[in-house]
């Protein structure tokens, strides 16, 4: 089917991945790739979820927080964002009474 999806500040190609031709190449700068808000996009409280996928970022890359996935209500902030933040993986999650919980890991150089 059609994905749909709406880019902004550059040009994003389709290539080799990890698993088949499923990967976007994001190309150079501040590229972003929007997908539309679907009702499967939203988990109900107490149920599992999982977030797939592999990034590659150049070396000499640095930035103090590159946002990788980013769900979340723009006037509520409820919802989930993953992002690398100083070379750790980290994902934050902000439900309707407003708590939020960020995890950060480790990503190893060069992985």
């Amino acid at each position: 089917g059609t994905n749909h999806l709406q880019v902004e500040g550059g040009a994003v190609a389709y290539g080799d991945g990890r698993v088949g031709n499923h990967s976007l190449s994001l190309g150079v700068g501040n590229v972003r790739v929007f997908a539309p808000d679907a009702a499967l996009l939203n988990f109900g409280a107490g149920q599992d979820f999982t977030l797939e996928g592999w990034i590659r970022i150049p070396v000499g890359t640095v930035r103090e927080r590159m946002t990788l996935l980013d769900k979340r209500d723009s006037l509520t902030g409820v919802g989930y964002m993953a992002f690398i933040e100083h070379g750790r993986l980290g994902m934050t999650v902000t439900d309707s009474s407003g708590a939020t919980f960020t995890a950060l890991s480790m990503v190893p150089s060069g992985n």
